[in-house]
This record gives structure tokens, C-alpha cells and sequence, in this order.
């Protein structure tokens, strides 16, 4: 039903322009193949809005304002956690530890994560991984005024899966990379909190 009413303003809209007496004068210096261009081009545009399709439509795709999630597709995102002394997780945001990462970076490491999760780093490049997180879990021990980030002894890589099935939205963390910090050799038993 939504359909039909957006193509019916939509065409109420384009009849309002196309109908005024200045868009008719400009139309007649235009010559007709560059209308039946424009007019395939509109058409192809208002199906990709409206059958909302994007995968198959595509470049011509649904320009809504804001999106509705997949039903039963997961969206994943990675995201970092660290553990302290006494066993409670914070979550961090690697950006603000380090200003010079780039947005996208979440992105690439969503996608290593995923990686890591299915087995398939070499040890090269688990090697890296690791010496990331150990640097995200140093540079938070050095930031900001908060006494118990020197207590961190554990970064956690964490895969977090959104999947809305009927409308309802479900949340799954998984640890995919853990490294214990050097100088910490001290066991941790994590605690329910965070």
C-alpha cells in the first residue's frame, strides 16, 4: 500500500513540474531523444525506490531516509573489550584512543575478525592481531585520569552479531582474540559486571 501512494505523489509531484508553463517551453528546445533518456532514466530510478529491491535494481536503488534492518540477515560489527585486575570488562572505542584511525577501520577489523573466528589467519597474521590489541589495552592503561585503567591485564577482539527476527532484535558478543598485557601474569577471574 505504501507503494502506491509514494508512486502516486511522485507522479503528482512530477506532474506539477513538468506541467508548468516554463518546464513545457523547456522541453521544446529539448530535443526527444534526450527526453526518452531522461524519462527511461525516471523510470528506472522510481522502480528502484519502489520495489525496494536494491540487490537487484542496483545502481537504481531505494533512497529512503532511514533504513529498515534485514529480517534474519546478521549485521556484525567488531568491537573491544578489556579485562581489569579484579575481572570486570570495560568496553573501549579504539578511535579515541588513537585519533588517526581511520571510521573504517571498524570494517577492516570486523572482516579480520571474522577471519580469525573461522580459522583462517595464518600465524603471521595472528601474530599482528595480537600486537594490536596489546597496543589498544597499553594506550588505554596511559589514557585519561581513570585510576583502574592500570589494572587492565586483558584486551578482548569481539565479533558482536545484530540479527532482527520479526522485529525483535538480538544481540550475541563472541570473544575472537584475547591477549593477556606483558606484566601481567596475575590470573583473572572475571566477574558478571560490565
Amino acid at each position: 500500500m505504501n507503494g502506491i501512494i509514494e508512486v502516486a505523489l511522485v507522479s503528482l509531484i512530477l506532474a506539477i513540474v513538468f506541467f508548468h508553463s516554463a518546464a513545457l517551453n523547456w522541453l521544446k528546445t529539448v530535443g526527444k531523444t534526450q527526453i526518452r533518456f531522461a524519462v527511461v532514466i525516471l523510470v528506472c530510478v522510481m522502480l528502484g525506490q519502489i520495489l525496494n529491491a536494491s540487490r537487484t535494481t542496483f545502481p537504481f536503488v531505494r533512497w529512503s531516509m532511514y533504513t529498515e534492518p534485514f529480517e534474519n540477515e546478521p549485521i556484525v560489527v567488531c568491537k573491544f573489550e578489556v579485562v581489569l585486575a579484579d575481572g570486570s570488562k570495560e568496553k573501549i572505542n579504539p578511535t579515541r584512543l588513537f585519533p588517526s584511525l581511520s571510521r573504517n577501520m571498524d570494517q577492516t577489523l570486523g572482516h579480520i575478525f571474522q577471519l580469525r573466528a573461522a580459522g583462517k589467519l595464518n600465524q603471521q597474521q595472528q601474530d599482528i592481531l595480537d600486537d594490536l590489541l596489546i597496543s589498544i589495552g597499553n594506550r588505554y592503561r596511559e589514557s585519561a585520569a581513570i585510576a583502574n585503567r592500570t589494572q587492565v591485564v586483558e584486551v578482548h577482539g569481539l565479533l558482536q552479531q545484530v540479527v532482527v527476527t520479526d522485529g525483535v532484535c538480538s544481540i550475541q558478543d563472541t570473544v575472537v582474540a584475547q591477549v593477556r598485557l606483558p606484566g601481567t601474569n596475575k590470573a583473572v577471574q572475571l566477574s558478571s559486571k560490565g
